[in-house]
């Protein structure tokens, strides 16, 4: 992790989580991001006014009916800075559909205003007739911030309104219905074989609700109105093992490999004034031991392998910056988290449980520094692989290129066992 000096702002190595999904390598290099959340919301956009009044009528709620969707419609104007989610569907969030040398362009409704025009070229082969349904695009570009925000880290993310193509497509494809009828306009002929990642429909959850739910309107207790963010919802939802569709399964075959992965924000940053001076310091030489990890590690042969979850379902759950050696099966974890001075996670992993998509907990609940000097067996929740697991204090080991300021020692005294702490 780069880190600039910003004056006033103290930097912490914690990572604010985004989004949660699935990466799916398609071949050249080009990996493709799935958030289920972002497919939840393209459905909304698809459905009519009518659809989702009939969406708020089934959520459970003591509040009145009237009360609920008042604040649907405040809460989607503050999000998105217009009511269009509510007030566009079907072919309004679609227009001006071509194909042009094998490559679909469209301009799909903004959720706040105006439109993003979209570019999908489909993989070669795909326009065949009786043609395999495939997931994913050769090319996928959006105008939307959020596209390109994750575009710059070398990937492709399938934001809301690329979800939006993508299900509009396949739902052509499945109803079959006239160029004047159907959702994008296009001819079959005009339509590639697309496979939808995500089967709302062969779920026994309503999980399209339960998002303009938990996203929009929120749960009321007490006096507090409870919501949800996209990272929240995308794990609850990716722990239903009849969401993901036949072909997305198939992405997770040793021929694919495709994973979990979580989509960060910026780092939690604090202003100085509220910051003794020792917590300066000791931010300044946590910024140093991640520093230094990084070197150390890549000398070794470790490459970044992006974020991930370690310790999940616990209090001690953490976005981890992820490392791994492409010649073993060696995969190391650097962890940071708020009163959590940094730990190395390293895992050996093994073979994949029948359970893998509900098997996401961490095996252990107590502290990490608990475990120190113990080998025991967890979960990877980006491989959802078992393997032999052991914590790590960087600089603690013989061999290591890592050296820990006096004031880091101390603060990781404070959580260490006392046959372990600092001298």
């Amino acid at each position: 992790m780069n880190h600039k000096f910003t004056p006033g702002i103290d930097e912490t190595c914690q990572i604010r989580p985004r989004d949660y999904g699935i990466l799916v390598p398609l071949g050249r290099n080009n990996q493709l991001f799935l958030s289920p959340v972002k497919y939840a919301l393209a459905a909304l956009m698809l459905e009519t006014q009518e659809q989702i009044q009939q969406r708020v009528e089934r959520i459970s709620s003591q509040e009145p009916l009237q009360t609920l969707e008042a604040r649907l419609e405040r809460r989607v104007k503050a999000v998105n800075g217009s009511k269009n989610l509510l007030r566009k569907s079907k072919r309004q969030t679609i227009q001006n559909t071509r194909l042009e040398a094998r490559t679909i362009k469209a301009d799909i409704a903004s959720r706040n205003k105006g439109t993003y025009q979209i570019t999908l070229k489909p993989f070669f082969g795909t326009f065949r007739k009786n043609a395999q349904n495939i997931i994913g695009y050769e090319q996928a570009e959006c105008q939307c911030p959020d596209h390109y925000e994750l575009k710059s880290n070398e990937l492709v993310e399938m934001c809301a309104h690329l979800a939006l193509a993508d299900s509009a497509i396949y739902a052509d494809n499945v109803t079959r219905k006239n160029q004047r009828e159907n959702l994008t306009g296009l001819r079959p002929k005009d339509r590639p074989s697309q496979a939808k990642p995500f089967l709302f429909s062969n779920t026994s959850i309503d999980h399209i609700t339960n998002v303009l739910r938990d996203l929009y309107i929120g749960t009321k207790q007490g006096r507090r109105i409870l919501r949800k963010n996209h990272f929240e919802l995308d794990k609850e939802m990716l722990e239903d093992p009849a969401l993901f569709s036949q072909e997305l399964l198939q992405k997770f075959s040793n021929r694919y490999e495709a994973r979990f992965m979580v989509v960060r924000q910026h780092q939690i940053v604090k202003p100085k004034e509220d910051l003794t001076y020792n917590q300066t310091r000791i931010n300044a030489s946590i910024r140093h031991v991640e520093t230094q990890v990084t070197r150390m590690l890549r000398d070794r042969g470790f490459y970044t392998n992006k974020y991930s979850l370690e310790f999940r379902g616990t209090e001690h759950e953490v976005v981890a910056q992820r490392f791994i050696h492409p010649k073993t099966s060696r995969v190391i974890s650097l962890c940071i988290k708020d009163n959590m001075p940094p730990i190395l996670v390293e895992k050996y992993l093994g073979d994949r449980p029948s359970d893998w998509i509900t098997q996401t907990s961490d095996s252990r609940q107590d502290s990490p520094y608990q475990r120190l000097g113990q080998l025991y067996e967890s979960i990877d929740d980006s491989t959802r692989r078992l393997g032999p697991t052991r914590i790590l204090i960087p600089g603690t080991n013989k061999d290591s290129q890592v050296t820990v300021s006096q004031e880091l020692k101390e603060f990781y005294n404070q959580h260490l066992p006392e046959d372990k702490k600092f001298q």
